[in-house]
């Protein structure tokens, strides 16, 4: 939806979000008086006033299909040149202004190449938003389920590392940690390098020193194993998770039941020492899953482990290469 708070912006005369799957009203006021109907092209859920050639809102008492949504981000471009994500929040709900002022907080005292960076920020009674570093490849979720994108093996494994640096800084490398509490594919992106970037501080907590680990355990999102299936997969219900699934099958040594479709072929052309490999990473990540979280491997050793495994698939593709 196109966040009505952007009415205030009294400077802004150029505005085009055209094909975009936008849905929702078009606003009336402020500055939206002056674009035309060339601003709001292909976006078939938009409704508002009949120069815009969209469709009439419903009545008022028509009830909406979805709810309004925390933010919106939009692609910007400054006046050097610069491309920026501008992250516009929906200042007409308390939980959204909640995580406007968490992301202020927490994004404004950290440092580290995988966290997104925070450029600047804007704060009134009507408008909020947060300007931050543009990501040109998006998220890991397009890139794991799109039928577009394909990631190497290579890739998964500095997204791997990316992510799990990230999570090690802010576990370990700051005076009070943080948890992240939103761990998902939708919040990694991807820079022009295909560097990892975890996103989205809206609900994470800084963990005072007096707080007990048992606080964290209602904070977290549905776990992810990604690739694959995800762990909302029909297939799943009582009996079956997605972690009971890929342990079965490694159990079974039948790695190709839970690798990605997208793998295979490279997986497969390459010596059984390969298959090896690609085991150890699912059970590397099995190990993150224990049930236990005093069985869990430390964060700092995950990467260690990810960073060994990088070295160890380059020199198993290295002799391979050379023996085709």
């Amino acid at each position: 939806m196109i966040p009505k708070s952007l009415e205030a912006l009294r400077y802004l005369r150029h505005f085009n979000v055209s094909v975009n799957e936008l849905e929702g009203e078009i606003s009336s006021g402020g500055c939206f008086s002056n674009f035309s109907a060339e601003s709001f092209r292909q976006n078939h859920e938009l409704c508002g006033v009949a120069r815009l050639h969209v469709l009439p809102c419903r009545t008022k008492h028509s009830k909406s299909k979805r709810k309004g949504s925390y933010c919106s981000v939009y692609r910007g471009e400054l006046n050097d040149g610069t491309d920026v994500a501008v992250k516009v929040f929906n200042t007409l709900t308390e939980e959204a202004t909640k995580s406007f002022y968490a992301e202020c907080k927490i994004l404004s005292n950290i440092r580290h190449r995988n966290l997104t960076k925070i450029l600047s920020c804007c704060s009134t009674t009507d408008f909020k938003a947060l300007v931050l570093d543009y990501m040109p490849n998006g998220n890991l979720e397009r890139w794991l389920y799109s039928q577009d994108c394909c990631l190497s093996m290579l890739q998964r494994l500095n997204i791997a590392i990316d992510i799990a640096s990230a999570l090690e800084y802010l576990h370990c490398g700051l005076t009070t940690p943080i948890v992240h509490c939103d761990m998902k594919p939708n919040n990694i992106l991807l820079d022009e390098d295909m560097t990892a970037h975890l996103c989205d501080f809206g609900i994470a907590k800084i963990f005072e020193q007096d707080m007990h680990m048992a606080q964290t355990k209602t904070l977290a999102t549905i776990g992810y194993m990604a690739p694959g299936k995800k762990p909302t997969d029909d297939m799943f219900g009582e009996t079956m998770n997605l972690k009971c699934f890929v342990g079965e099958s490694l159990r079974r040594k039948s790695l190709m039941e839970v690798l990605d479709s997208d793998l295979i072929r490279d997986v497969e052309q390459f010596s059984e020492v390969v298959q090896q490999f690609v085991s150890s990473i699912f059970c590397l990540g099995l190990e993150c899953l224990k049930d236990c979280p005093e069985d869990r491997m430390s964060i700092s050793n995950i990467v260690d482990s990810l960073r060994k495994a990088k070295i160890e698939y380059l020199a198993i593709r290295g002799k391979a290469e050379k023996v085709v």
